[in-house]
């Protein structure tokens, strides 16, 4: 069929020669037909049409000068290809393999089938598939799933979780939280371990103090719009889980309090969902068993504080303008609920914070920065000698310190007069002073505070010069960049450069602000010499054409070198292209900006139009052979397309051997397979790693997963590590040699890379936050059409004499050793020296024994590790 309408005898068809084709066998299908079904000539050519996918472009493009003579034409492979794939043509096979016409027999070989006949059904949901759908490599086989040879080690976290408090464990230590995990930074040496048993955003921690030094903490995460929150105890030394609390609530838990005795927990949980939505409750927790020993609700969400005071039998709330005090006679009788008096005034002040002073009488702070002290539940005093808000509030052992919305630390004895005001980094602009949190350790006589998504270690006897940075952040990040050692972050209207070589690696190097504009993307000009930064702005309801949308910032100095204009809507990303003679800013109107970068007015050189949604990611292509950046390949909510740097669209096929300069874009053929799972947010190709021609892939997903995958990933549930600590959606992953950085809800996590050799199989660290998920699942075979319908063609077909046609094999099951067997791939041999210890002697503290738990089973074989002391038994139950 294919060299009979091949009229110019070329090896191809173009799109006339095509509809040409299926008009003939339609119409002539039709007239041998006993029962023939009407086909319309104008959805024939739709078919033919959609071999080129002239249907998705603008009647302009059809015939523009963007697409040669050879885009214009089909080859005999990519001819293949299109009818075992298409929908309409294997329909019509099936229809006509009881009476296959002669005309319809094809020559094709078993590699061209490649894609599940099910895609047709797919892209109404996932367009990006079938606009890709010939770009998929023919024969990739089964068998080609292998794991991944490089692993990620978590050795830097940039930021924290905003309004969840950083506590002081008993010995020094201080915890806080980053994205679905606690981290822990040693009080001797400042290293870092990591509690990772939640699998959402931690929004709430407290710690009990033990006598004996076991120090318990008690951590809650967010939970998702379908999983409630749990409340998690565990021990802050070994970092073991006690328990695991579950609630009912979908929506987080604010704030965690233990008690005096620490028996006791009690929190507030945000409501969300379910008949009492945007309701708060307050429950109180008997957390070694588990049980709910009081809980109650409220009409507003605004609950800002709760603590237990004296006892484990009196605790209080606040929220908006009041003060609610719980009490109960003894343990085994529930807490009454009683308003607080405001006796000596009127107030419609908002309660911010609790607070006990020197362990004798209640404070609360407000939103008007007064202090009021009660007895009972009257209020007795009232001290108005703040002048901002009261934010939090701790006590050491005869004072009380107050924080405040200007980052000034108040310092008042047991008569509430002010002994001393500290400043906190005074030189931060006032909108980012305000303290979250503040702690204060008995045994340092420091305090912890918490500001600007950076915690402090502030001593009581000394000024702001003694101030100790322990972990910086930046607030409100939504954007990063890395590039030779630097990382840059960019969130409201300021931009940080960090050094990540130095140590301690979260260093800020120095930061700026770009007036009167909210930065929403960064990207580090490429080139060595006058290096620069491209900064993105959020759009504003009052933007209008002409006002500035971006700016060119020195890299040194963050100056501000140019600003410039292209859309009116917010730009989600930016990129240089490798030589930096390009930049280019995608947009929330789904258009692509490119503008020259060497000239100093950065002229707009093309303006990409397409997307139905706003554009996520995109990548600068080269012709092989060359540096010079010639196309882009941009990604939006399900949606892959093609241009030139120039503004023409490009099919998919005319792209097919275009070398990319980055691997950004989660829609490609080589990234098939991870879809499968979880929605794919962002992803980076990895180098080789030094395991020979074998590549990873890094792939993150809206639930906050980061998965490593041998690249390229043609099937689903490949076999790839998994790490559980981001608490959002992953936006961005960028790697370099030894480095990658992964950032979701403000926190920017980078990653070591190390290389998984075969004597140490695939083992992760010590760490849980990393899971090796194997698939063990049988797929389908890496076919285009259904066994039946394609068996039926060839039976027909080899009654042909003139036509040799080779049928697929048929699908083999997967063999259970190819999955734990992986040949090496740069094995050395290596010297094993003996174990230091025996397994049997005649010294009884020597011996070791090992006995299987059940009776029925017997051992059958045994196996000692060449290097390790590390012994495999088999066992025939």
């Amino acid at each position: 069929m294919f060299n009979l309408f091949d009229f110019n005898e070329k090896g191809a068809l173009n799109v006339h020669e095509l509809t040409l084709a299926l008009r003939t066998i339609v119409s002539g299908v039709m007239k041998v037909a006993d029962n023939p079904f009407p086909v319309k000539e104008e959805d024939v050519d739709k078919v033919a049409e959609r071999a080129f996918e002239w249907w998705s472009m603008p009647e302009c493009l059809k015939h523009s000068h963007a697409f040669s003579a050879d885009e214009h034409s089909l080859s005999k492979q990519g001819f293949t290809d299109f009818l075992l794939t298409c929908v309409e043509t294997m329909s019509f096979l099936a229809c006509c393999e009881t009476d296959l016409p002669t005309a319809m027999a094809i020559d094709f070989e078993p590699e061209s089938v490649s894609l599940d006949v099910r895609a047709e059904a797919k892209s109404k949901v996932e367009p990006w598939r079938e606009q890709l759908q010939l770009l998929a490599p023919a024969g990739v086989q089964e068998d080609a799933d292998v794991p991944p040879r490089v692993k990620l080690e978590l050795e830097e976290i940039f930021g924290r979780n905003e309004n969840t408090p950083a506590v002081f464990c008993a010995n020094g230590d201080i915890l806080f939280a980053a994205g679905s995990m606690v981290v822990k930074i040693a009080h001797q040496g400042s290293s870092r371990a990591f509690f990772h048993h939640h699998s959402g955003h931690v929004c709430g921690l407290d710690v009990a103090w033990g006598s004996d030094g076991c120090d318990v903490v008690a951590s809650s995460d967010i939970g998702s719009e379908t999983t409630a929150t749990s409340i998690c105890v565990w021990r802050a030394e070994t970092l073991d889980l006690v328990v695991s609390i579950p609630t009912s609530h979908i929506g987080g838990c604010s704030r965690l309090a233990f008690s005096p005795s620490g028996d006791l927990l009690v929190s507030i949980f945000d409501n969300k969902h379910g008949v009492r939505a945007n309701d708060a409750t307050v429950a109180v927790f008997d957390w070694r068993n588990r049980a709910l020993v009081y809980s109650a609700s409220y009409a507003s969400s605004k609950v800002f504080d709760v603590r237990f005071l004296l006892s484990d039998n009196v605790f209080a709330v606040c929220g908006g303008d009041e003060v609610f005090f719980y009490t109960r006679m003894r343990p085994s009788m529930p807490y009454i609920k009683q308003r607080g008096v405001f006796n000596i005034a009127s107030t419609h002040e908002i309660m911010t914070s609790i607070g006990v002073c020197a362990g004798k009488f209640v404070v609360t702070g407000s939103a008007g920065g007064k202090l009021y002290q009660w007895e009972g539940r009257v209020c007795v005093k009232l001290l108005d000698s703040f002048s901002s808000p009261i934010t939090c509030i701790a006590s050491s052992r005869d004072c009380l310190h107050a924080a405040t919305s200007r980052g000034t630390v108040v310092s008042l004895n047991q008569e509430l007069e002010v002994l001393s005001r500290q400043a906190v980094n005074k030189h931060l602009h006032e909108d980012r002073r305000s303290i979250g949190s503040v702690r204060w350790h008995p045994d340092l006589n420091r305090l912890l505070v918490e500001q600007d998504s950076g915690l402090f270690c502030l001593p009581l006897d000394n000024g702001d010069d003694k101030l100790e940075h322990l972990a910086l952040g930046h607030s409100g990040v939504c954007d990063f960049s890395f590039r030779d050692d630097s990382l840059v972050t960019v969130g409201g209207d300021l931009v940080k450069v960090w050094s990540v070589s130095s140590k301690p690696s979260s260093s800020v190097l120095r930061e700026g602000t770009v007036e009167g504009a909210a930065l929403s993307c960064v990207a580090i000009d490429p080139r060595g010499r006058n290096k620069q930064i491209a900064v993105g702005f959020e759009a504003r309801p009052e933007r209008r054409s002409g006002d500035k949308s971006f700016a060119i910032l020195s890299f040194d100095g963050l100056t501000t070198l140019h600003l410039g204009s292209n859309s009116l809507q917010t730009l989600t990303s930016c990129r240089y292209s490798g030589d930096g003679s390009l930049l280019a800013f995608g947009s929330e109107d789904g258009c692509i900006y490119v503008h020259k970068s060497t000239r100093p007015e950065l002229p707009l050189l093309s303006k990409l139009r397409g997307h139905s949604s706003p554009v996520t990611k995109f990548d600068f292509g080269c012709d092989s052979g060359t540096s010079e950046p010639k196309y882009v390949r941009s990604n939006c909510s399900g949606e892959a397309l093609f241009w030139t740097t120039h503004g023409k669209r490009q099919t998919p096929l005319s792209r097919r051997d275009t070398v990319w300069e980055t691997s950004t874009c989660i829609y490609t053929p080589d990234l098939i397979g991870v879809h499968s799972t979880g929605d794919v947010a962002s992803c980076c190709v990895l180098d080789d790693g030094g395991c020979g021609d074998q590549a990873d892939v890094v792939v993150g997903d809206a639930s906050g997963k980061l998965r490593v995958l041998s690249y390229p990933s043609h099937f689903p549930n490949a076999t790839h590590l998994e790490y559980r600590c981001h608490s959002g959606s992953i936006s961005k992953i960028e790697s370099s040699c030894s480095t990658v950085f992964s950032a979701s809800r403000g926190v920017v996590f980078k990653w070591k890379k190390k290389v998984l050799w075969w004597e140490e199989g695939l083992t992760c660290s010590s760490e849980d936050t990393a899971e090796l998920e194997r698939s063990t699942n049988a797929r389908a075979p890496p076919s285009g059409t259904s066994p039946t319908v394609m068996q039926a063609a060839i039976d027909q077909m080899r009654g042909q004499e003139d036509i040799v046609v080779t049928a697929p094999p048929p699908h083999k099951p997967r063999d259970p050793w190819r999955r734990s067997i992986v040949p090496p791939s740069d094995y050395v041999q290596r010297n094993c020296a003996l174990p230091d210890s025996t397994l049997v002697n005649t010294d009884t503290s020597e011996q070791r024994f090992w006995t299987h738990s059940s009776p029925a089973g017997s051992m059958t074989c045994l196996a000692p590790h060449r290097s390790r002391p590390v012994i495999a038994v088999g066992l025939d139950d």
